[in-house]
């Protein structure tokens, strides 16, 4: 028997990979069928993408985003303290949780202080604007903590666009910081009233989580 030559090896080749059928008894090879890109699809553009709108997940700390603002300010009064400095409602949503206030050497708040301080006055509050209207479910909240301070800050009451939630368990006596998880109330401000009378009002982080 003859050698079988390189051109029927490559035809041999060509046809294993084509597809066999029998049609009217005869045998037809047809050659693999390639798919190509629906019409539609230019030649080398990718499909087209559907947007989708992007929602933070649900451990995302939606207070860094927002603006604060606060009842009163000591800085505001006709002879303010000497410590009335580095002390707005920015600082309850700058991600830093440290609860000791940073004082220099004569007195006055260092530049590196993170905690919110308001008036001596009665229900004195501070609020965070979200930006927009979110699905929250827990905020958590970290009192200062120097001093034994904790006191002043005493049975918080939460408002969700003006709508109370209710006081805060465990916003009572020196607590340096507290966790509530809600029913997923919706909302874009939030807001806290210290319950405590008259009294300064200050905390170090107020963080607020939802999608």
């Amino acid at each position: 028997m003859d050698s079988i030559t390189e051109a029927e090896e490559h035809d041999a080749s060509r046809r294993s990979l084509m597809k066999k059928a029998v049609v009217a008894g005869a045998v037809v090879w047809t050659a693999p069928v390639v798919m190509s890109a629906p019409a539609a699809f230019a030649a080398g553009s990718p499909p087209p993408t559907t947007p989708q709108e992007t929602v933070p997940p649900s451990d995302t700390n939606l207070a860094l985003g927002g603006s604060a603002s606060m009842s009163t300010n000591p800085a505001d009064l006709a002879s303010p303290p000497v410590w009335a400095s580095n002390n707005g409602a920015a600082l309850a949503i700058d991600g830093n949780t440290n609860g000791i206030w940073q004082f220099n050497g004569d007195g006055t708040t260092n530049a590196s202080n993170s905690i919110f301080h308001t008036q001596d006055l009665p229900a004195q509050w501070w609020q965070v604007d979200l930006g927009s209207s979110f699905t929250i479910d827990k905020i958590v909240i970290y009192n200062r903590t120097d001093g034994g301070l904790q006191i002043r800050a005493q049975n918080i009451e939460l408002f969700i666009d003006g709508v109370s939630q209710g006081v805060i368990p465990g916003t009572t006596g020196l607590w340096n910081s507290v966790t509530l998880n809600l029913p997923a109330v919706a909302g874009q401000v939030v807001k806290l009233v210290n319950g405590g009378g008259s009294n300064y009002f200050h905390l170090a982080e107020v963080e607020v989580y939802g999608h």
